[in-house]
């Protein structure tokens, strides 16, 4: 019994340590690398249909940009466990027909609310990751 306690105590360590980082991907201290070498960029398309409410979002990159044609109203929510301090996620929305909105949900957003567009008008919303939520660091629509 003592031996299967110990089993499920050392899985479950090992799950934690793929969660979501409090430091950077790059290194803060003397000789390790803050050029730039080691961050990584990501592009995602996220396709909005009629009926489909809600999409989920996981950042893995240093800077991921998600690309989103909006048709009606959308709601994404992020998954965090990839995420590290400092990464950034950059929304870039286009309204296609009528005036749609994107919605964030989830516990793992501080932003300024749903964004509401009209036709053909674009929306870049710019997130940060403080290693613990995606907090909105700034929003413009055109």
């Amino acid at each position: 019994m003592k031996k299967l306690f110990a089993i499920i105590f050392l899985l479950a360590i090992s799950i934690a340590m793929y969660g979501q980082s409090t430091s950077p991907r790059f290194g803060t201290l003397k000789n390790q690398d803050n050029t730039g070498r080691v961050l990584t960029f990501k592009t995602v398309s996220l396709t909005d249909a009629v009926g489909v409410d809600t999409l989920s979002v996981n950042p893995n990159a240093y800077t991921t940009y998600v690309k989103i044609a909006l048709v009606d109203s959308l709601t994404i929510k992020p998954v965090v466990t990839n995420s590290y301090y400092g990464d950034q996620l950059i929304i870039l929305c286009t309204a296609t027909t009528g005036t749609p909105f994107l919605k964030f949900t989830g516990s793992n957003w501080l932003t300024a609310g749903k964004a509401t567009l009209s036709t053909n008008l674009r929306a870049v919303i710019r997130l940060t990751f403080d290693g613990a939520k995606w907090v909105e660091t700034g929003r413009y629509v055109q």
